[in-house]
């Protein structure tokens, strides 16, 4: 354990069982310092972030996660998706504040829960949140030059590749795709109560 932890403060790529050997170490402090100096090592003092603007294109979800405050139920006083030009209006602000990347938020697929999200949709020329959200994706990167980040929730293999050319994966290697894979679901699941797991996949070395 000495070694392994001496391994972590350097630059020593571990393996999977001395990685593993680390969540035995009781010595949080020195742990914790090991861990320091490892970040040190790798990257100095040097912290990096990139600006980011929100946009909420929907604020409707087909799931209802408890921990969610996100969100809603269509409303009458409320069109149900943002429209291009909205989008583009809270993009060129975040543009003016120096922002580099349009965070869009949006729930999963609430079209097909919703008959107001289809309808919604139908008027804007889409079938699927998704398509849209490709749609406004690349209206903000046209048209303002800021990198979209899309949030897409559940996809296919071909919403994957459509929002591949217009998000900031196009530019990253950096990707996430979320699933709901069957030995995930505990006894009693209900889709209410059982947000979709995660499952990331990060460039080489993150």
């Amino acid at each position: 354990m000495n070694d392994t932890v001496a391994d972590l403060s350097s630059n020593v790529e571990l393996t999977d069982d001395q990685a593993l050997a680390l969540a035995e170490c009781r010595d949080l402090s020195r742990l914790m310092h090991a861990a320091a100096a490892r970040r040190d090592v790798a990257h100095g003092d040097i912290v990096s972030y990139s600006r980011k603007v929100f946009v909420p294109l929907t604020q409707l979800c087909r799931d209802v996660c408890h921990y969610c405050t996100f969100a809603q139920a269509p409303a009458q006083d409320k069109p149900p998706y943002l429209t291009i030009d909205a989008v583009l209006e809270i993009a060129r602000a975040g543009q003016a504040a120096q922002c580099k990347e349009v965070l869009f938020t949006l729930g999963d697929k609430p079209e097909l829960r919703y008959p107001a999200a289809r309808r919604a949709l139908q008027r804007l020329g889409h079938e699927t949140t998704l398509s849209y959200l490709a749609e406004a994706a690349n209206a903000v990167l046209t048209e303002t030059g800021l990198l979209p980040h899309v949030n897409p929730g559940c996809m296919t293999v071909l919403d994957l590749a459509a929002l591949r050319r217009v998000s900031i994966d196009s530019v990253s290697p950096g990707g996430r795709i979320m699933d709901r894979p069957t030995r995930c679901r505990p006894p009693g699941w209900r889709r209410s109560a059982w947000p979709a797991s995660a499952v990331f996949r990060s460039r080489p070395g993150s």
